[in-house]
């Protein structure tokens, strides 16, 4: 090959390369406009994070609760909760985070909407990711607007007791859910002073390599509607290749298990999760030892719980003036729930799994004997999710070490209050 067409070959290369970036940045700017001008089809086709990140195509910042649901987002009402849409009035309003939202679950299966279709009642679903009891006190208003004959307010023991705390202390809301302890505050003020010195390092450390590239793929994934749109495909294009499969008969196996072999090697890189398997189950759990750990001797802990009791108790009080009935429904941890499959168990060794779920059981006392005491009326899901584990059914997402109740826990969960209905009469009284 003569060096002439050496050069032209490499020029015909370059030439397309070009063009490549060119087409692409073209397509990604198209798709960026049409998402300015079609927000339901940016959030339907293009939008590539999951629920629980900042995307302003699920959610955005409110000055009250600190994130709303964008009611632009395909299954949300337009007061941007998920519902089909705004009654006129509901006979339940459910309150709580994620796991009442119903994440990894669709609209209708998670269990406010499977508990309404139980109990043959208007349900209306007002949870969302990352409230916490302080959140639902602030959606009191909000709720009692539907005119309802009840208020369900779900406590998730993993996060709720650290979110509370962060809502009153660091997100200004409620102030006067703050102690007024000096030995607390001052516990406080000394955490909060380590935690700036933590972030200013942080800070200082991210300035000084001036590229990072595990930041530049999680905004570009994040922002590129291209890479939205890759995603969308994607996840499309496997449901059918599973569906076609399931209508054949054939195993999905193997598939199955790729994507538990992915999960394990991910989870070795991840010091705060960990996996559990044997031969009825595989799962990961969330062994952190920060606030999943729900340590009392730990300030945060301590004023958490503290104030979500606190908020549970003021929402009864106002229910009660208000004529509404309030139930508290308690819904524990996956460590928590496999404890007796874990104990019996010796070939897996769980790291601070003994002192994660004895620390639970102290909160659930603690939580227990306070709404006892102050008349408050709850459901507890702990023995619901045992018994769906001896059943051989997972009550929590498979994979997720973050503890996200399954389908098949929204369903136990919904049948679980439905019972509770028609064992004391709720809804008739």
């Amino acid at each position: 090959m003569t060096i002439s067409n050496k050069k032209r070959n490499k020029r015909t290369i370059l030439y397309w390369v070009i063009a490549i970036i060119i087409m692409v940045f073209s397509f990604e700017a198209v798709l960026q406009l049409l998402s300015l001008v079609a927000p339901s089809i940016d959030c339907r086709f293009f939008t590539s994070t999951s629920f629980g990140v900042h995307n302003d195509c699920v959610l955005f910042k409110d000055g009250k609760l600190g994130v709303r649901g964008n009611p632009s987002y395909p299954q949300h009402d337009h007061n941007g909760y998920r519902n089909k849409k705004v009654p006129d009035r509901a006979d339940i309003v459910a309150l709580g985070d994620s796991n009442t939202y119903g994440y990894f679950a669709k609209p209708e299966e998670a269990w406010p909407q499977q508990l309404g279709m139980l109990s043959n009642t208007i349900t209306y679903n007002m949870g969302f990711g990352s409230y916490c009891p302080v959140h639902s006190l602030i959606q009191y208003e909000e709720a009692k607007s539907l005119d309802p004959k009840l208020i369900i307010v779900a406590f998730f023991a993993g996060n709720d007791v650290g979110d509370s705390y962060n809502i009153v202390y660091y997100k200004g809301q409620y102030p006067k859910l703050k102690s007024i302890d000096p030995n607390i505050l001052k516990s406080i003020g000394q955490m909060k002073d380590k935690t700036r010195v933590r972030g200013k390092i942080t800070r200082k450390i991210k300035r000084k390599s001036f590229v990072n590239l595990e930041d530049w793929k999680r905004n570009i994934k994040n922002k590129s509607k291209l890479y939205g749109l890759y995603k969308t495909s994607k996840k499309l294009f496997k449901s059918v290749v599973k569906y076609v499969l399931q209508s054949m008969h054939i195993s999905l196996d193997f598939w199955e298990s790729r994507k538990w072999n992915s999960i394990k090697q991910r989870v070795e890189k991840d010091k705060n999760s960990q996996i559990f398997e044997n031969d009825k189950f595989k799962t990961v759990f969330n062994i952190n030892t920060g606030p999943w750990a729900l340590n009392l001797e730990a300030p945060k802990i301590q004023e958490g719980l503290r104030i979500s009791l606190q908020a549970l108790k003021e929402l009864n009080n106002r229910s009660v003036h208000d004529g509404i009935m309030l139930i508290a429904l308690l819904i524990p941890t996956k460590e928590l729930a496999f404890r007796d499959i874990v104990q019996q168990d010796f070939t897996n060794k769980i790291r601070n799994y003994q002192d994660l779920v004895d620390n639970e059981e102290i909160i659930w006392r603690k939580t227990k004997n306070f709404l006892r005491s102050h008349q408050i009326d709850f459901v507890d899901a702990l023995p619901t999710m045992r018994e769906s584990l001896k059943k051989g059914d997972e009550p929590y997402m498979q994979y997720d070490p973050h503890g996200h109740v399954s389908v098949k826990g929204q369903q136990a969960i919904a049948k679980l209050l439905n019972t509770y209905f028609n064992t004391y009469k709720v809804l008739s009284k």
